[in-house]
């Protein structure tokens, strides 16, 4: 451990935005404890050993991510082969998603396609339409025609007095915060509790 210290004192860099993603590339196909082993190190994914042991030739032979944010991301391009020069580039989140194995493709109106492909379609943010098929359960026709700044809607409904309705609708008729029902709810109250006014 202290000889690696050292190479980050005598390469002056550790606090460059590449180090830690040479530091994570290391950790998920090196390290069984990694939580992402699995994915790389586990299936056999490897490193040069020129970049294994040396963040300079990394650095060298890969240069400064293009862009400052941590949109950037280190690609492989043959998602079976390891971590090489020959095999690696920065490429943004949206490039990345494009390539990966478990790609789940949506179809609305006879297109199918990834979701990070109907984001660019469509102008609605990666993250916005990640959320409201991955998280809320939406349609990718509910979710590509939804505006962006139409009222958040989660998919869970509350049933109470005989009326079912989106937890946030449900909450504005008792005149309640939406966060307040969701934390009450967290907490184990029951609809009705969740609903009482707040003293």
């Amino acid at each position: 451990m202290a000889a690696t210290g050292s190479r980050q004192e005598r390469h002056g860099k550790k606090y460059f935005p590449e180090y830690q993603v040479w530091l994570e590339m290391k950790g998920r196909c090196t390290n069984p404890n990694n939580k992402r082993y699995g994915l790389y190190g586990g299936r056999g994914i490897t490193i040069c050993a020129a970049w294994l042991n040396s963040f300079e030739t990394f650095l060298r032979d890969m240069g400064r991510r293009p862009g400052t944010g941590r949109e950037w991301l280190l690609e492989r391009d043959n998602n079976d082969l390891g971590y090489s020069p020959e095999n690696c580039r920065w490429a943004t989140y949206a490039a990345q998603s494009r390539n990966k194995r478990n790609n789940k493709r949506y179809t609305y109106k006879g297109r199918s396609m990834i979701l990070v492909d109907w984001a660019e379609a469509t102008g609605i943010p990666y993250a916005t339409l990640k959320s409201r098929v991955r998280s809320y359960g939406w349609t990718i026709a509910r979710a590509v025609e939804t505006p962006v700044n139409a009222p958040r809607v989660t998919s869970r409904m509350l049933t109470h007095n005989g009326m079912k309705l989106p937890m946030c609708e449900m909450a504005r008729r008792y005149g309640l915060d939406p966060r307040t029902v969701a934390g009450r709810l967290r907490k184990g109250l029951s609809v009705e509790e969740s609903l009482r006014p707040v003293n």
